[in-house]
């Protein structure tokens, strides 16, 4: 049972997009574990792209496929979620998982996905079908003596592949009308309670929350068009356009309906890290964790921080790799050697040290030579 602690605290660590594979980047699995010690998170939660699907069965170099089958994929996708998973089962912090457009491409399905999370001591939510499909479900938070239902984590299925074959980046209504259901629920046993609501992709009134622009350093292009963060409604980092849900069910109508949402999180978007609001509920990206992506410096983990005392009221920040790690010499290279974003980077220092060699060899049977 997840419950506020005797100080009345309760901190939820969200790591969005890890998306690596069977060996994994070590700087993943390094940033997990100090996040974990530093942070001390009562719960973590992944919201999707958890592992690269569609590059399960690569070899580790390349993109040549060196396992086929279901039972080899299987072991391969046991593998890639162990690296994630571990940190949390060592020091023994609850954790759940949502669902997004990587976790079941080209790869098991994510019902057979559960099923490996669910295996762990520590998972609390392994988006097991309760009757809205794989990866829509409800986490209580009990209060700080154990009695009563005090807050609600919602998990939101919003991509993968559907029962049709076909792929997705919603939410379907029958979704939402089941969180509704749920939610009506809850509020005859307990009231109003405050809520909040994880998914992968944004929710399309996200796109609220940014404003075309004339082109500086400071915009981000979109098919020729320039755009930035709406400073009167949000702050943060806006390194890509949004890629929100692909339709708009009525997701944000029903969230204002329930009452006691405070904010809706996605990630998906590997570079934004931004928080906005839109009639009175709360609208954020936080940006990838992965290292085997594009992203940028704001690669780390988001941080949620609820007081049972003030229970409508919520803090958040994003806590990066060098937050983390601080910028030392090793920590520097060891991002830079495993982010695939400064591949150009990596190999030019690489040149660089090789040439360096070089010279000094020649130097040195130079020298010998005389």
């Amino acid at each position: 049972m997840l419950k506020f602690n005797s100080d009345g605290k309760f901190t939820i660590m969200q790591i969005s997009d890890a998306q690596d594979l069977p060996l994994v980047r070590k700087s993943l699995v390094q940033m997990i574990n100090r996040a974990c010690d530093v942070l001390r998170p009562d719960l973590v939660l992944f919201t999707g792209d958890n592992i690269l699907g569609n590059h399960i069965n690569d070899a580790v170099i390349g993109t040549r496929q060196v396992a086929s089958g279901h039972d080899a994929t299987r072991k391969r996708v046991e593998r890639a979620i162990s690296h994630i998973i571990l940190p949390l089962e060592a020091r023994r912090i609850p954790f759940a998982v949502l669902y997004g457009n990587h976790d079941d491409m080209d790869c098991i399905e994510k019902s057979e996905q559960s099923k490996i999370y669910g295996s762990y001591s520590s998972c609390v939510g392994s988006g097991a079908d309760v009757g809205a499909g794989c990866g829509t479900y409800d986490i209580p938070i009990m209060s700080s003596d154990g009695t009563r239902r005090a807050f609600t984590v919602w998990m939101l299925d919003s991509a993968g592949k559907g029962a049709d074959g076909n792929w997705y980046t919603t939410i379907s209504r029958n979704k939402i009308d089941w969180m509704l259901r749920k939610n009506e629920k809850i509020k005859k046993d307990s009231g109003i309670l405050p809520s909040l609501v994880f998914q992968h992709v944004p929710i399309p009134e996200t796109m609220q929350l940014i404003r075309e622009c004339e082109k500086n350093n400071e915009c981000i292009e979109h098919d020729g068009r320039f755009y930035k963060l709406d400073p009167q409604k949000a702050h943060g980092t806006l390194g890509e356009y949004p890629d929100v849900c692909s339709e708009n069910v009525g997701e944000f109508e029903a969230l204002k309906e329930m009452e006691g949402v405070l904010a809706a999180v996605a990630g998906h978007d590997h570079l934004n890290c931004f928080k906005g609001r839109v009639n009175d509920i709360d609208i954020i990206q936080t940006a990838c964790a992965s290292f085997r992506c594009y992203g940028n410096e704001m690669r780390g983990v988001r941080v949620f921080e609820l007081d049972e005392n003030k229970p409508f009221e919520y803090r958040t920040r994003t806590v990066t790799y060098f937050d983390l790690f601080k910028k030392t010499p090793l920590s520097v290279m060891r991002y830079i050697n495993d982010a695939d974003d400064k591949e150009k980077l990596k190999y030019g220092i690489w040149a660089g040290t090789a040439a360096t060699a070089a010279v000094g060899a020649l130097m040195i049977a130079l020298g010998k030579r005389k």
